[in-house]
């Protein structure tokens, strides 16, 4: 778990360097998607209506953010 820990936070602070503060949120908002979906995926966790409902608006959301920060840079 340390290993993990140190990993992840040596990963974080790289990408930190190279993105900007608006796209690294981003990313740190879809981390519950990812664990859910990969839950999904790979150790066959059964997600309710409710919970693909909440990947969809997140997904959404993401999108949303992503297109308006595309406008402004233009």
């Amino acid at each position: 778990a340390a290993i993990n820990t140190a990993l992840g936070y040596v990963l974080y602070n790289h990408a930190l360097q190279g993105l900007q503060a608006i796209e690294m949120n981003v990313l740190l908002n879809l981390t519950p998607v990812w664990t859910a979906l990969f839950g999904w995926l790979l150790l066959g966790e059964i997600l309710a209506g409710l919970q693909w409902v909440a990947i969809f608006i997140v997904m959404v959301g993401v999108a949303l953010v992503q297109q308006r920060n595309h406008k402004k840079r233009a």
